[in-house]
């Protein structure tokens, strides 16, 4: 997050989806002839970014609503600045997302009430929302506040100071002109109780179309993943990783972790599954993968990422025969329960 004192951005945390990844132990693969080596832990590869600002005046907006259509222009205002960086650094505009919109409202209104922060009250994590709701495509967020010391924040609001000071950070930057991103939802929000306007950004990838059957496993069971990348892309299945998460409510967040950068997936992965395990259609772009829960995995959230990769990248890679997740990029997710 960064937040700005007097126009002065002071960094809090910041967040670049997988530019830098920090790896973890390793873990064998489920094909003999394959090794896994190092697993990047996507719990640590930060992807979130959150930036504030205090000024004697504030800025920003109130929940997106018909109540007051500048909040809308706002918004607006900001997908196109975002376009306009995108432009500038030669990478392809971002589409209006919908679904995206929609759950950047959503999250507005919970910053309203939790108060600022990526995490939430139970201790979830953004993605975790957005795939609770059904959501397949892989969701990357970046928020903004800005507090006034007198007056109205959103009296004070710039959309363009707002787009400025989130390129200024490293991982918002990164974020806003991430390639893998193809469209975007933006919410602006004001805050009475805090006096603080916030600005949340959320960038989805829908370079593939997932079907993950049932919601629900049993520990010990089988399932089958089914999707579909753009054939036209150059991009194939490279893995699939089930990581647990921990349970929403378990974990007792303090004010400074829950407006720290967030990362994906977690320290702790329950199932591995190489590229080897994908049967893939390449004239259409078809997979199909199946994934076994272990006997022993405890009751409680997953979430499984897909990560695909350039042929050519996957040609060189299965020459060295290496297989870790920081050679292919995360595009869709999933949540499931796991129950006993």
């Amino acid at each position: 997050m960064t937040e700005r004192r007097r126009g002065r951005p002071h960094v809090l945390a910041t967040a670049g989806a997988l530019l830098t990844l920090a790896c973890a132990s390793g873990a064998s693969s489920p094909r003999g002839s394959e090794t896994l080596g190092r697993l990047p832990s996507h719990g640590r590869i930060p992807v979130g970014a959150a930036s504030s600002a205090t000024a004697d005046g504030g800025a920003l907006a109130a929940p997106v609503s018909g109540a007051d259509r500048r909040f809308e222009a706002f918004a607006r205002d900001i997908v196109e600045l975002v376009n306009r960086d995108r432009r500038a650094a030669g990478v392809p505009e971002l589409t209006p997302d919908p679904e995206a919109a929609a759950f950047a409202r959503a999250e507005a209104t919970r910053l309203v009430a939790e108060g600022f922060g990526h995490h939430a009250a139970d201790g979830s994590k953004p993605y975790q929302r957005w795939a609770r709701q059904g959501h397949t495509a892989r969701l990357a967020e970046n928020l903004f506040r800005l507090t006034a010391r007198a007056g109205r924040a959103y009296m004070q609001f710039d959309p363009a100071d707002a787009q400025a000071q989130l390129m200024r950070s490293p991982g918002h930057r990164r974020n806003v002109l991430d390639p893998m991103h193809t469209g975007a939802g933006v919410a602006v929000a004001f805050d009475p109780t805090r006096n603080s306007v916030y600005v949340v950004q959320e960038f989805v990838d829908r370079q593939a179309a997932v079907e993950p059957g049932p919601r629900t496993w049993r520990a010990g069971e089988t399932q089958e993943l089914a999707g579909r990348l753009d054939p036209t892309s150059g991009l194939e299945p490279w893995m699939a990783v089930l990581y647990r998460e921990p349970a929403p409510g378990t974990a007792a967040l303090s004010r400074e972790t829950r407006r720290r950068s967030y990362t994906e997936g977690s320290d702790d992965p329950a199932v591995v599954v190489p590229r080897g395990a994908f049967g893939l259609d390449g004239a259409s772009g078809e997979f199909r993968v199946r994934l076994r829960v272990p006997p022993g995995a405890p009751p409680g959230p997953y979430t499984l990422m897909l990560y695909v990769a350039p042929r050519e990248r996957i040609a060189a890679a299965g020459k060295a025969r290496r297989l870790s997740t920081d050679l292919g990029l995360p595009v869709a997710l999933v949540a499931y329960e796991v129950v006993r």
